[in-house]
């Protein structure tokens, strides 16, 4: 249990290509780290069977009350000699696995899930002897078409993808029953309709997925999304649309996606399947996100139609070297839908409907911390109002933070707090994420240079 312990901790401080993030470094020893993360997954779990209580009642905020007392009695007694709110990394093995889960009994044998008459229902494999102990690598697989053009089979899919691999007896895979809806034509937005189909089809994606993530304990870093042909587009999409969802994406059978920016998926790692027919869209895809930063972008050789059987082991391998970054430094903002506007720690409240401006107009936010100068630097355009999550990675919290928002300066100061920080942990159900200030604010009018005049 002590070496399971180490490798977890040493997963959640690492960066994606496997480095160590000095941010991230613990400053407490192993013992008061495993104290107080006990405490932690009495406290949490409490926190949320009071809240989501449909009859209140005197005995469940009593039982709260004692765990948080337990807890913050350690937390701040710890705090005097280490300001444990100021250390991200002190934070991240404190609440660790605090979300409790029940055991379930898996027999490494997929298994449908739902009925026939619904469109929630999906496919599942989950590793034999699952350890709700254990957090698990996941791959959302969204079934291609086959040669007929209908939906293929999930469970036949699922087993060409990765059967035979060493993900495939211990990753939690999940494939979601695809709708009779056409996932790679471009939706038109102006359109209710449109935008209905959409959600729909992401609902029935992350719907089914969040299902899962509430039933198995999943590792928050190690999400990926595998998609086939004729989902490959709405991949793209998705990802732009969360991009701080997945630690990477699978395209089997990549397309271009029209009039999608990509600008969102910016330091996310991604997979292409080659073929004669696809290889200069894979190009197209990799020159378009090197221009953002390069090498995140991998290309393997498929054979034969896909999913492509021959690249299972390439495939693997990729996916068991990545993992998403927890708290980047930079974040690019171009959302591609007006609903879905959140990447990592920033987040657009309002700004310019994308139907009402030309694709070159829309809307975009770029904030970089820069943790010498104490300040947070945000370039924007089409955008009136935003929200900041903020912790000690960015910028010293017990100093005032210096924003220069399009070219304007102001400062702010603020207090770290215990509230704050599992308010947006159990809102998110992530224990990976972790803030202890939120900062919401007006945007003021980028000011164009004689270039944009």
């Amino acid at each position: 249990m002590a070496l399971l312990a180490l490798t977890t901790l040493s997963l959640l401080f690492a960066l994606p290509q496997g480095e160590p993030d000095p941010r991230l470094k613990p400053t407490l020893g192993k013992s008061d780290l495993t104290g107080l993360n006990k405490k932690a997954q009495d406290w949490i779990p409490a926190i949320m069977e009071w809240k989501n209580s449909t009859k209140g009642g005197t005995k469940i905020r009593k039982k709260h009350d004692r765990a948080k007392a337990k807890f913050m009695k350690v937390f701040d007694s710890k705090s005097k000699k280490v300001p444990l709110l100021k250390n991200v990394g002190d934070l991240l093995g404190i609440f660790d696995k605090t979300f409790a889960y029940k055991r379930k009994s898996t027999s490494g044998e997929i298994k449908k899930i739902g009925k026939k008459s619904s469109d929630f229902n999906y496919t599942l494999l989950a590793p034999k002897r699952y350890d709700p102990r254990k957090s698990y690598a996941s791959v959302v697989v969204l079934p291609g078409l086959d040669g007929d053009k209908a939906w293929s089979d999930s469970r036949e899919y699922l087993e060409a993808s990765w059967k035979g691999t060493a993900s495939y007896s211990d990753t939690i895979f999940v494939a979601p029953q695809m709708l009779d809806s056409d996932y790679d034509t471009k939706p038109d937005f102006s359109a209710s309709a449109g935008s209905e189909e959409e959600v729909k089809r992401i609902r029935a994606t992350l719907g089914v997925f969040g299902e899962v993530q509430r039933t198995f304990r999943l590792d928050r870093r190690r999400m990926f999304l595998d998609c086939g042909v004729g989902n490959c587009a709405f991949g793209l999409r998705l990802a732009t649309y969360f991009p701080d969802r997945f630690g990477g994406l699978i395209l089997r059978s990549p397309v271009l996606a029209d009039g999608l920016s990509l600008d969102s998926l910016r330091k996310v790692p991604i997979l292409l399947v080659s073929t004669p027919a696809t290889a200069a869209v894979c190009d197209k895809i990799r020159t378009a996100l090197d221009a953002l930063v390069p090498g995140f972008v991998t290309i393997v050789q498929g054979d034969g139609a896909a999913p492509h059987s021959n690249v299972a082991a390439e495939v693997d391998t990729w996916i068991r070297s990545k993992s998403r970054q927890l708290f980047p430094d930079e974040v690019l903002l171009t959302p591609n839908h007006d609903r879905f506007q959140r990447a990592h720690w920033v987040e657009i409240i309002a700004s310019e409907p994308l139907e009402s401006v030309v694709a070159d107009e829309r809307p975009t936010v770029l904030v970089k911390s820069d943790p010498e100068k104490n300040r947070i630097v945000i370039t924007s355009r089409g955008v009136s109002e935003m929200g900041l999550y903020l912790n000690d990675c960015f910028v010293d919290l017990d100093q005032e933070v210096v924003f220069v928002v399009n070219g304007k300066e102001s400062k702010q100061k603020f207090p770290r707090s215990m509230t704050t920080l599992t308010k947006y942990m159990l809102r998110r159900f992530d224990p990976t994420f972790l803030y202890t200030a939120y900062y919401r604010f007006e945007v003021p009018r980028e000011t164009k240079t004689d270039k944009d005049k």
